[in-house]
């Protein structure tokens, strides 16, 4: 299992480096400036809606004997 994330991770820089020298380079920046601000957007607007102490628990019936 341990080659196999560096593996990935050169192939991710590979196809990087690869879209920047074909002068993608703005649009990945792009890509990454848009997933940024939607997981801003995501942690500080939508969390706030999210019960966090119903997280692990739902409200099932108990099975017999529990």
């Amino acid at each position: 299992m341990h080659p196999l994330p560096a593996l990935v991770l050169l192939l991710l820089c590979a196809a990087t480096y690869f879209a920047v020298f074909l002068g993608y380079g703005t649009q990945l920046v792009a890509m990454m400036v848009f997933y940024i601000v939607a997981s801003l957007w995501f942690a500080f607007h939508r969390y706030k809606f999210v019960r966090r102490g119903d997280q692990f628990t739902m409200p099932w019936p108990k099975p017999v004997g529990y």
